[in-house]
This record gives structure tokens, sequence and C-alpha cells, in this order.
């Protein structure tokens, strides 16, 4: 009898390494998250990763979402189920997981994370201040990812008894279980605040202020010694002619005022030295 095919299995003997870490780490209440685009790697080394995290965060690669009060936890247990009539229970899969977050903060938060949902890596922080992600070997380089998820924002209305809140709920996905095996843990010094959304101000005809786009933050300041033409341009993506920064009222004159205007987009300001804000793409007419 000749043998036609076979079936390798994956019944390996495992060494369980069950010996107790005296520093291990354990995770505590997470603080923040960090939200990057599906399938970005950062660096595994820590000091690596704390030296590029401010620019990581003005690039755009991480959004930190800060101020989580409270995590509410479901899904991520085992499905079991009865083999036939008469057999043993066995374990399916794994449930998804989810988690909810609580942040503190208000309509413009709100705003800006409706913006987010979607699917994110995320990466998270504990009260100690400990990254979580996990490790993935990709094109032969090793590298440090959030787990995949996907973000969805809502509120809790205001009553007598219940205080306006925002809630984050990441719904991890179908690999989650996989990916917390290979765990990854770092140590972060601080996590600097996200970018802010930014808008032309009319002040005259030609002067303008640089404000957020829901607070009304002025941060006309950021481009005093940095301002260039290319920073503000028009519907047809055309730089403006000239642009000045006047130091004694804080604001910036335009040349020509025959259009409206919004001020550029993220890399055209980091190239220009002007950091943690980025133009949102609003008009805003000068004449």
């Amino acid at each position: 009898m000749s043998y036609l095919g076979r079936v390798i299995g994956n019944c390996l003997s495992k060494t369980g390494h069950t010996k107790q870490e005296r520093c291990d780490v354990i995770e505590e209440i997470p603080v923040a998250m960090l939200l990057a685009p599906s399938g970005t790697p950062f660096p595994l080394d820590q000091d690596e990763f704390n030296d590029n995290l401010a620019s990581y965060i003005n690039e755009g690669k991480l959004i930190p979402v800060l101020k989580l009060a409270d995590a509410a936890a479901e899904g991520g247990d085992a499905n079991v189920a009865q083999v036939g009539s008469y057999g043993s229970s066995r374990v399916t899969n794994i449930n998804g997981f989810v988690q909810t977050f609580t942040v503190e903060a208000g309509d413009c938060m709100f705003k800006n994370l409706k913006d987010l949902e979607g699917n994110w890596d995320v990466f998270l922080v504990d009260r100690h201040m400990k990254l979580r992600g996990y490790a993935k070997e990709a094109n032969g380089t090793a590298g440090f990812y959030g787990h995949d998820a996907d973000i969805f924002v809502t509120e809790t209305r205001a009553n007598a008894g219940t205080a306006y809140s925002i809630l984050v709920r990441v719904g991890y996905g179908v690999n989650y279980d996989h990916q917390r095996k290979n765990r990854h843990v770092i140590s972060v010094e601080t996590i600097p605040e996200g970018l802010a959304g930014v808008v032309v101000e009319k002040v005259s005809t030609g002067v303008i202020k640089v404000v957020s786009q829901c607070g009304g933050t002025d941060y006309t300041s950021l481009f005093a010694s940095a301002v260039s033409p290319e920073m503000f341009i028009n519907k047809a993506g055309e730089a403006v002619t000239t642009a000045t920064y006047d130091e004694d009222t804080g604001t910036i004159t335009i040349v020509p005022t025959t259009s409206p205007i919004r001020v550029a987009g993220l890399k055209t300001l980091i190239d220009g030295n002007v950091f943690g804000i980025d133009g949102v793409k609003y008009f805003t007419s000068i004449a």
C-alpha cells in the first residue's frame, strides 16, 4: 500500500518557561492611546522611539488621544461549542474583544475624534507610562506595531445624574489574540499633545491671523521667524505672492487679496519649520 498524501501537524513539544520574572511588567489602567495608520512600523528600541516620538506626532504618523478617564471591556472570552450530540466541549475561537474608553473633553475634541472613525493601529499607554503594542517581522525587518482595530466615537449626553463624556470604542481585529502573544512594551517619557487644525482668520483686508478651527486659539506667533508664501494657498493650490509677519501686531500680511486662502498642509509647514499645527481645508476670503 502506498501513501498518496500526508498531513504534517504542529504538535511539536513545547517547553514551558514559567519562572516568575523578578521585574515583570504588569499592565495598569490606560490613560492615553496613540493611533497610527494601519500597518505602520515603529522602532522596537525604547531610546530610539522616545527620541522620535515628538516627530512622529508632528508628522502625523501618530495621533495621541489623551485624558482617558475610564475603560470598559467586553468580549475576548473563549467561544465554546459541543462536538456533536455527546462529544466534549471545545474552544472554537475567541470572541471579538472591544474596549470603550471615556475621554474627558468637550465639543471640539468630539468633532475631531469623529473624523478619525475607521481602521487604525492602536497603542495604549498606562498610568506608569508603559506603551503597549506588539512586535512583528515584515520583509526581514522587525518593528513595533499597534493592534489593528476599528474606531467608533459616540457620546454620553449630560443630565441631572450624568456628566457629559466622549466614548471611543476600540474593536480589535481577529488577530488580536495572536498579536498579544507577541506583545512588546516600552517606557515613554511623556506623550506630547497632538496637532491643532488651523484656519485663516481675517483681521482686515489682506491682514490675517492663524487660529484653531474649533476653539479659536491664536497660533500666528508660530510663523514669526518662519513665514513664507508657500504656507498660504488658494483654491487652485497656488501660493500667495508675499506673506509678512508683523511682530508689533502679531498678524500676517498677505498679497494678493483677490482669492480666498487657507493654511497649507502638514508637510509644507514642517518643511518651513512650523510644527504642531496642520492646515484645515477651509478657505477664507481676505479681500
